[in-house]
């Protein structure tokens, strides 16, 4: 973004009785002093003229903004639609300084595959008729965005699942057996009540399936007994995503093989609201349940939201 654009609106809404405003960062901070400005008075769309999200957030100036009150925002507020809600312009653009182009493109390529997945599941089940949940941490930031989405999606912390199918028992009965099971199966209970009335979505990055396979073994457990009929288990990667929705789009098809290709190689780990949380090493539901990096999730969660509202803006 222009320093022009930005001085224009200081000078219309703010401080419209000063002629002359100084360029300079601190001076800037220290009149604004982060009071709030509403976004219905200052429409995005007006402001980025339609320029998209990539390109809005990578015009702004890092050195516009003080990087410890993002830092701090983050680490003391939660981050959903709510709080997103309730931040000024300038808060905005505070936060969005914070990040890299490469973390911008995975924000992009997580609300896309997010959109696909919800129209895969919507199409198939019906809108609003299912639960999504993520299995472990590859889909966890996924399943914060179909929430913002409106999609009910809840998370279960699984992860490091390997070797052949027919271990599956062995694995099972050991997690049955561990110390730490008890407050496990408590989880999954308040997380997966019997009593729903909507169809659960059991939902992993398929590379293996053992993960997955472990999971839907544990559930339907007689010393569990959480499964039902009705539940899907299903793994998500490109054939799956290719498979369910007849489209012949380049720019689709490019969405989809971007997720599978992230997912397949780094992920989206360092996002997720799950720590890793190994069959063999149980811990008590709320260790698995931390982020391993608590900024990096609030900031994705924001970035995410920022891009969904961005498109709103411009619509």
């Amino acid at each position: 973004m222009k320093i022009s654009v930005i001085k224009n609106f200081i000078n219309k809404y703010i401080f419209s009785n000063r002629k002359n405003i100084d360029s300079t960062a601190s001076l800037l901070l220290q009149d604004i002093d982060f009071r709030k400005v509403s976004l219905e008075d200052v429409p995005l769309a007006d402001i980025f003229q339609n320029q998209n999200y990539s390109q809005m957030v990578s015009g702004i100036k890092n050195d516009l903004f003080k990087r410890e009150f993002a830092l701090s925002f983050l680490n003391t507020n939660p981050m959903n639609e709510k709080t997103y809600a309730k931040l000024s312009l300038v808060k905005l653009q505070a936060i969005r300084a914070q990040m890299d182009s490469e973390f911008i493109r995975d924000a992009e390529v997580l609300v896309s595959a997010s959109k696909i997945l919800k129209e895969v599941f919507d199409m198939r089940y019906g809108e609003n008729k299912y639960v999504f949940v993520s299995i472990g941490r590859s889909l966890s930031a996924a399943a914060n965005c179909l929430g913002f989405l409106g999609v009910d999606a809840r998370q279960v912390p699984l992860s490091g699942c390997r070797g052949s199918l027919k271990d599956i028992d062995k694995i099972v009965n050991t997690m049955l057996e561990h110390v730490g099971f008890k407050d496990y199966k408590s989880f999954l209970c308040e997380t997966l009540p019997k009593n729903s009335n909507r169809r659960y979505l059991f939902c992993d990055f398929m590379n293996s399936g053992a993960t997955l396979s472990v999971f839907k073994t544990l559930l339907n457990h007689p010393k569990v007994h959480l499964g039902s009929k009705r539940d899907q288990y299903i793994g998500i990667n490109n054939k799956y995503l290719c498979n369910n929705i007849d489209c012949d789009s380049e720019e689709y098809k490019s969405v989809v093989m971007d997720f599978y290709h992230r997912l397949l190689g780094q992920g989206f780990d360092v996002y997720a609201d799950v720590n890793y949380y190994h069959y063999a090493s149980l811990n008590p539901p709320d260790t698995g349940l931390k982020p391993r990096c608590p900024q990096q999730n609030k900031l994705m969660r924001f970035c995410m939201l920022d891009i969904l509202n961005f498109s709103k803006s411009i619509e």
